[in-house]
């Protein structure tokens, strides 16, 4: 059993463009070890290949959870960690899907 946090979570979605030969647990993985210590959930909510999506590429959208045990988290912490992210896995060859 787990005490229910005091402190409200908050929510990101992020779609991706992902080179094919990367799994989902690997960028999973990525998520989690880009984002920090605030995240505390991944869940995987679509896989797409087709209009917009390049060749040899596949579209994956990722909810994102956040929550602090100490504090509610604000804008402003949510959003720096989802742009370590973005700049992380964009190093790896993957990039935020626009449209």
């Amino acid at each position: 059993y787990e005490e229910p946090s005091r402190f409200p979570s908050m929510r990101r979605d992020l779609a991706l463009v992902v080179p094919a030969e990367r799994t989902q647990d690997e960028v999973r993985g990525w998520l989690s070890e880009l984002a920090g210590a605030h995240l505390v959930a991944v869940e995987l909510f679509d896989h797409y290949r087709g209009k917009h999506i390049p060749s040899g590429f596949v579209g994956l959208g990722f909810s994102l959870t956040f929550r602090a045990p100490d504090r509610t988290l604000e804008d402003k912490d949510v959003d720096a960690a989802v742009d370590r992210i973005v700049n992380g896995l964009g190093q790896r060859g993957i990039t935020r899907r626009d449209t």
